[in-house]
């Protein structure tokens, strides 16, 4: 140490002279830090003698400090072996030390306390040097038992909070595995199992209850030897019946009691209890020295035990194990319970949902069905997806997969009342599937605005040759076709809006498909998935599907729904047809089928046929409702027989389209010949049907309680042709086929319509109209027949206007004339697209158009463009001099139609 002044009181002594620094060392050596019990510690100068000591060694040698003061430390406290044998101070080693001004140290030694006992102690010298002189020195000591139960104990309080820190771990593991719990909870806790051993026990069984608490079922057991755990999977499963006269601790606590903690196994052998017998046998399997049975309760129900086994003597289960198993039963019964009250709750929302499904039956026709719904996986989703399959009036099958938007109680009742209402509107009359959805829009926007449902309507009907099929898609996934030594494909559709959206054209799509052919309707949830597009999971469908075309239908849908790999955020329902070999229709009983051909049928004026027949039974049954009501005007009862007639005859005779009509359709081709089989009296049918629609053309004429206008000649005479057939070809007569007439003046002895001018071409752009009308105006003032330009003008404005709006092609004006002073206005267009006829209220923007054509003419009417010369049609009128003047309906609606252009 390096010199220092003296301190205060201190005076300097003379050169050469020693000074006595026993006092000044007493400061330096002993300050506050040696006060506490803790440490025990001697002062003593350079002589030996002590000159302090600590409360710690006062209390360790019995001595105290007044006792020991100016003492010699060696002959007090030092003279003494561990074995009782005297230490001379020349072989002190304290005494050594301080001689040499060196220290020392001794890890087992013995001091001597005041009753003369020996104190084992571990000391530690260490001399004090002031100014390079030797003034004295300490000593500390530590006794070596105490010392050793210090450790010991600090070793127990380690282990114990190693202990504590190892089960706050799994709590928090198993807390965390039990909040990620899937819907099937036998997984979850496995793994809450395999997460507690082997740290907290040797093996561990979980049983759970059985909703009627009559039975018990494991459904983990975990060992933490892998070997004995690949042989433990058959110990799995259910348990014998609980008795209630059973006392073994698995039973007490399955039927209501307190944890258990055993502490001997084998003295618990209960013959009356099965189950414990069991569990005994496992135990004597597996080993077992002490365990804890914890009960899993929630809400004041027990829903199974948590059983944890440690089969070494040496590790036996504390108090604190014992708590911390009964803490994780509660958490582990907590989980448990909410997912049967989820599961419960789902149960019934599905039981509910399949209740709004259909009973699939196995065959319709000659059609094999299998139906498969699958809820979502999130226990608290349910959905409105749905399917359907039921037969038509016609023979036909309507096949249906759909889904109302919503995950939730309301999206699944509302599944239902759509199904419901989308049979209603399909049975009603067989339609286009495409009308029907129209049809279900309508319907929705206006009772339920807030629905919105994406789905498939197909109708599937059998031929000579196959099948046919034609489908509308709302919004939703195409269909897939699985045809025997093709590859799966979509039968891809126009991408109309769902229904309930807006009111907007719908499409329809037709395929000619073979026997032995499957069709595969699904909900999105097979082919969606959260990240990816909808094209992804479309084309892991198509692979999945590959190879299934000949399995049976319902594992078909079970290997779809398997390899498709769906996300399970969504349910999912799948609908699978499988196209037998068509029948020929069988006969009601006791009575033959006629064959009635019809040769070359023309298909653009089939399809009007049925456009404008279809649309007069509507507003038929329309007059019919309103005359229940008191204020609507009564019309003649003779129209509303019509009706009941019409619907009788029509509805049986030539409501249902075959295959053939669809497959020419779709080849693009103009005609076809098409064989229908009806009974031997459908020839009473064919005459009551066409008497009853002539009666009607006089209502349309008369314009006094039909909106439904007069059908055009050419219609009239395909009509004439096709119930003509009927009745000649079941009297017996040979088929006689379709020939279009020519346009030849209908009442003036045929003769022929001439060009009176050049025709006009024109683009599908708004100046269309008034080129349209200077071109009529000044080919009949050169005709001379200035007399009709005002009702000229007027019916070429709407036929050019609905060109424009609605054909959307060029369109082709001519002006015709013939023998008699007759006058044809002539508007020809490209488009495939039908005349249609719609009715019109006070406020209505459109549909006025031919009823405003047939009030300015005195004939009108729709025909095919000449032959070769390609698709379109070509609508014409004869306009009527005295038409359009001032104040005139017509000229009202001119005024309509020029605000609306």
């Amino acid at each position: 140490m390096g010199a220092s002044s003296p301190g205060p009181g201190a005076t300097a002594a003379p050169r050469g002279e020693s000074r006595d620094t026993r006092v000044a060392i007493e400061a330096a050596l002993l300050p506050s830090l040696f006060d506490g019990e803790s440490v025990a510690v001697i002062a003593v100068d350079r002589d030996g003698l002590v000159t302090a000591l600590t409360p710690g060694a006062e209390v360790l040698l019995g001595y105290s400090e007044s006792d020991l003061l100016g003492e010699p430390l060696h002959e007090r406290l030092h003279h003494q072996r561990a074995d009782g044998r005297p230490l001379a101070r020349e072989d002190c080693p304290v005494v050594a030390a301080l001689a040499a001004a060196r220290p020392a140290s001794e890890h087992e030694d013995v001091l001597v306390r005041e009753d003369g006992s020996l104190l084992l102690v571990s000391w530690a010298f260490a001399p004090v040097v002031l100014a390079r002189t030797l003034t004295g020195g300490v000593l500390t000591f530590h006794d070596v038992h105490a010392q050793r139960d210090e450790a010991s104990r600090r070793g127990r309080r380690l282990v114990l909070a190693e202990a504590a820190n190892l089960r706050l771990t799994l709590l928090a593991d198993v807390s965390q595995l039990l909040a990620e719990a899937p819907a099937d909870l036998h997984p979850a806790l496995e793994a809450l199992a395999r997460r507690v051993t082997p740290a907290l026990a040797d093996w561990v069984a979980i049983d759970l209850l059985e909703q009627d608490g009559a039975r018990a079922r494991r459904v983990a057991l975990v060992h933490h030897d892998p070997v004995v755990q690949e042989r433990l999977r058959a110990e799995l499963g259910p348990l014998p019946p609980l008795e209630a006269q059973a006392r073994s601790p698995l039973a007490a606590v399955l039927l209501g009691g307190p944890l258990r903690h055993v502490r001997d196994f084998a003295a618990l052998d209960d013959p009356a209890d099965a189950s414990w017998t069991e569990r005994l046998s496992l135990v004597r399997s597996l080993g077992a020295t002490e365990g804890i049975v914890a009960p899993l309760r929630a809400r004041g129900r027990t829903l199974g035990a948590l059983t944890l086994v440690r089969t070494g003597a040496g590790r036996p289960f504390r108090d604190e194990d014992v708590a911390f198993v009964a803490d994780l039963a509660g958490r582990a019964a907590a989980t448990v319970d909410t997912a049967r009250l989820l599961q419960g709750q789902q149960h019934r929302a599905e039981q509910m949902q399949r209740a709004l499904l259909p009973e699939l039956p196995e065959r319709i026709g000659g059609l094999r069905l299998a139906g498969l719904y699958r809820p979502a996986s999130d226990l608290a989703q349910v959905g409105g997806d749905w399917y359907d399959a039921f037969a038509l009036a016609d023979g036909s099958v309507a096949l249906v997969t759909g889904d109302v938007a919503g995950h939730d109680l309301h999206a699944a009742t509302r599944m239902g009342a759509v199904r419901h209402k989308l049979r209603a509107i399909a049975a009603d009359r067989v339609t286009r599937p495409s009308e029907v959805l129209t049809r279900l829009d309508r319907v929705l926007q206006r009772f339920a605005p807030e629905d919105v449902v994406t789905l498939v309507h197909a109708r599937v009907r059998p031929g000579p040759g196959g099948w046919s099929a034609e489908w509308s898609c709302a919004g939703h996934p195409p269909p897939l076709l699985l045809v025997p030594g093709a590859g799966p494909r979509f039968l891809q559709a126009e991408a109309d809006l769902p229904v309930g959206v807006a009111d907007l054209p719908r499409h329809d799509s037709h395929a000619a498909l073979p026997a032995g052919a499957v069709l595969v309707f699904y909900s999105d949830g097979l082919v969606e998935h959260p990240g990816e597009s909808l094209t992804e999971g479309l084309q892991r469908l198509q692979r999945a599907a590959a190879g299934l075309e000949r399995e049976p239908l319902d594992r078909l849908c079970r290997e779809l729904l398997e390899c498709a790999a769906p996300s399970g955020e969504d349910d999912i329902a799948v609908l699978a047809a499988r196209l037998g070999t068509p029948d020929a229709p069988a006969p009601p009983p006791g009575q033959e089928l006629s064959r009635v051909h019809l040769a070359n049928l023309p298909l653009h004026l089939g399809t009007q046929f049925v456009q404008h027949t279809e649309g007069l039974l509507r507003e038929l049954a329309l007059l019919r409702a309103g005359a229940r009501r008191t204020s609507a005007p009564a019309p003649p009862q003779r129209l509303l027989d019509l009706s009941a007639e019409l619907q009788s005859t029509y509805a049986r005779l030539l409501a249902r389209p075959t295959e053939v009509v669809a497959a020419a359709a779709e080849a693009g081709r103009e005609s076809c010949d098409v064989t229908y089989h009806v009974p031997a009296g459908a020839s009473a049918l064919a005459d009551r049907l066409l008497t009853a629609l002539e009666e009607a053309d006089d209502f349309c004429r008369a314009q006094e309680h039909l909106l439904t206008l007069p059908p055009a000649p050419a219609l009239v005479a395909y009509r004439d042709w096709l119930l003509g057939e009927f009745a000649h070809q079941l009297a017996g007569g040979a088929p006689r086929p379709w020939r279009r007439p020519g346009p030849v003046d209908p009442g003036a002895g045929g003769g022929a319509w001439r060009p009176a001018g050049p025709a006009l071409h024109l683009e599908p752009e708004a100046g269309a109209v008034s080129a349209a009308r200077r071109h009529v105006r000044r080919v009949l003032r050169d005709a001379g027949a200035q007399e009709l330009e005002e009702p000229a003008e007027l019916g070429v404005s709407e036929l050019v206007t609905n060109v424009v709006l609605h054909a959307r092609t060029t369109a082709t004006v001519s002006v015709r004339t013939a023998p008699g002073g007759r006058v044809r206005i002539e508007v020809a267009d490209s488009s495939g697209t039908p005349v249609q006829e719609r009715r019109f209220g006070p406020g209505a923007e459109t549909g006025r158009g031919l009823r405003l054509v047939g009030s300015v003419s005195t004939a009108w009417g729709v025909e095919e463009p000449p032959v070769g010369g390609g698709p379109g049609k070509v609508v014409w009128f004869e306009p009527r001099p005295d038409a359009g003047g001032p104040g005139s309906p017509e000229e009202e609606w001119a005024a309509d139609l020029a605000d609306l252009l």
